[in-house]
């Protein structure tokens, strides 16, 4: 008659113990905590509650132990199974103990077992029955990688035999698997299955069930997955996204359609992200792996709608720590924010892309300011990531149609790139070799040129404004060029003359992007250059007096007629207590960096 309490739980024996049948010891615990008791075994990190109740009579002759158990809302790794009932009778004279249970899993029963256990058996003492009636199979998450893969999901239906021991127990059966899925996390992207698992002693086999993207596409996967009395999982995934796995020829109803497209890609920018954006194509994907270590190889085709941004800014010298650490001064050990980074450990990825025009590359030099490169057209590329995040790019995109967005101070123009130009990729994704022509027209009159002193036809004519990228992605060289479509021979004459002083192009160049029309020659007539400066000086005035209604902001070029010196000069003035103290002031340097 003892009873040992602690809070709410509770452990009860009374009764009595001796050779006869009729004498039994019942037993009775309640509301035990398992999370206390899971500090005997901390690796599963058990949460629930134990119910448990019976009677154990004659242990020393004819042992017979009866009782039922209990388990509400059974966590395990924080994974939620659900409730577990089971109950057991020991049959001393068959020496068996016969066993039946179920599992509840959101109030749904969804597993059920039954079968006997052998103890003075030494080999294959178990002869169990799983009846699986939609599990869900959720709690797999718990045993996972979450940064490798996540939001396992699914149910299973069917019925598996259990031989062997209990603690090197044998499955055999086959099931059904619903609505199964799970999230690659380096692509971002989700996948579901539906299909027969085949369960045999030392594995689950999946042969060529379809598989489908966020959208509905369907290819097919074939996977196998082993383990050592279901420890040292592995597993090897194929998955061919090249035929539809659904749809079949409207005539010939035994033969598949071609997919015509399947969504590989689909995520966002985080700090330090190589690439991010949305990637559809056809190809073969392998899955290669077990439980914290990850290998993909692909080889795919991009398709219609695939949108892939390239970032680089964000790109420092300094990667090796996060020097600035945000935190909360009232719980000084906190962190409120940290700059994520992306961690490749335990992937290795070998991604190998046909690029084809239906896919549109976005390399973004600053996203802030919208200074990129747009750009559709054709190559092989191959990317790498090893397991300790050495990050690699081969091959050649060459570039059917694109855009460059030129940003630079108040300009923001537009500048297609011919058809044929180039990004090369030799390792360090970003320090490719860039070799584009870019250009911009414009609509203009050349006689502006020489003030139309040479007589020259005042109509209007296509200028092309050149912009050339040439050598490292992150540091290229710019060039500048100016020419004309059919000009003739004064136009091509004053054109070489521009292209052949690099200080005159540069001069010219700036007012047909600004102001869409020529200056004055320097040197001829009227242009000593003090004109363009005025121009620059009104136009940038005119920018900066929409920047702020509490700031008056202003510049002022001079340029000294007699020296050729200048200088440039930036003035700010700001009112306070109602306009009756004003504060002002102006800083600047001249052409000799003396300041000013």
């Amino acid at each position: 008659d003892l009873i040992l309490n602690r809070g709410k739980q509770k452990v009860f024996l009374e009764g009595k113990v001796s050779s006869s049948n009729d004498d039994k010891m019942y037993f009775n615990l309640t509301d035990i905590n398992l999370e206390e008791v899971s500090q005997l075994i901390p690796e599963l990190n058990l949460k629930g509650e134990l119910f448990m109740n019976g009677h154990i009579s004659n242990p020393y002759h004819n042992l017979q132990v009866m009782g039922d158990a209990s388990i509400k809302d059974l966590f395990i790794l924080n994974e939620l199974v659900g409730d577990v009932n089971f109950h057991s009778d020991w049959l001393n004279d068959r020496g068996d103990v016969i066993l039946d249970g179920d599992l509840v899993y959101r109030g749904v029963r969804s597993f059920d077992f039954f079968g006997t256990y052998k103890p003075k058996a030494k080999e294959d003492n178990l002869d169990l029955k799983l009846l699986f009636n939609n599990t869900n199979i959720s709690f797999v998450n718990a045993f996972m990688n979450p940064d490798v893969i996540s939001e396992i999901k699914g149910h299973l239906t069917g019925d598996l035999i259990v031989r062997g021991t209990p603690s090197n127990p044998e499955l055999e059966g086959d099931i059904q698997l619903e609505k199964g899925g799970a999230k690659i996390e380096v692509l971002g992207t989700s996948f579901s299955v539906t299909g027969n698992v085949e369960i045999v002693k030392d594995g689950f086999f999946v042969n060529g069930i379809p598989i489908y993207d966020e959208e509905g596409n369907a290819g097919t996967i074939v996977a196998s997955i082993f383990h050592e009395n279901f420890k040292d999982f592995n597993y090897d995934v194929t998955i061919d996204i090249e035929t539809d796995a659904v749809n079949k020829h409207p005539i010939r109803v035994w033969e598949p359609l071609p997919l015509e497209s399947f969504l590989v890609l689909n995520t966002e920018y985080e700090d330090g992200s190589l690439y991010y954006g949305k990637a559809y194509a056809t190809g073969t994907v392998n899955i290669f792996g077990y439980s914290d270590y990850m290998e993909i190889t692909t080889y795919l085709k991009t398709r219609e709608n695939t949108k892939i941004h390239l970032p680089m800014y964000g790109v420092g010298d300094i990667d090796e720590e996060d020097y600035i650490i945000f935190i909360d001064n009232k719980k000084p050990d906190s962190v409120i924010s940290h700059a994520p980074k992306i961690d490749f450990k335990g992937i290795d990825l070998d991604l190998n892309f046909e690029v084809t025009p239906d896919a549109e590359i976005r390399i973004v030099f600053d996203e802030d300011l919208g200074d990129e490169i747009i750009a559709r057209g054709s190559g092989s590329i191959g990317m790498s990531v090893n397991s300790v995040g050495d990050i690699a790019m081969e091959g050649v995109y060459r570039i059917k149609q694109g855009v460059y967005n030129f940003v630079m101070g108040p300009i923001n123009q537009k500048f297609y790139i011919d058809e044929g130009g180039s990004i090369t990729w030799t390792g360090d994704p970003y320090h490719a070799v860039l070799d584009l022509n870019t250009y911009y027209r414009v609509n203009t009159n050349i006689a502006t040129l020489t003030n139309n002193q040479l007589g020259i036809d005042s109509k209007r004519q296509m200028i092309i404004c050149y912009l050339k990228l040439k050598g490292d992605l992150m540091q290229p060289s710019i060039h500048f060029e100016i020419s004309s479509i059919n000009p003739d021979d004064i136009t091509e004459e004053l054109l070489n003359r521009i292209n052949s002083d690099q200080d005159e192009l540069n001069r010219q160049f700036l007012s047909l992007l600004l102001w869409k029309r020529f200056q004055p020659l320097t040197g001829g007539g009227e242009a000593d250059g003090s004109g363009a400066l005025d121009i620059v000086e009104n136009q940038i005035n005119s920018i900066l007096s929409k920047v702020s209604k509490d700031y008056v902001f202003n510049v002022d070029f001079t340029k000294d007629q007699v020296t050729g010196g200048s200088s440039y000069e930036f003035g700010v003035k700001k009112e306070f207590l109602d306009n009756r103290l004003i504060v002002s002031g102006s800083f600047g340097v001249d052409n000799q960096g003396n300041q000013i």
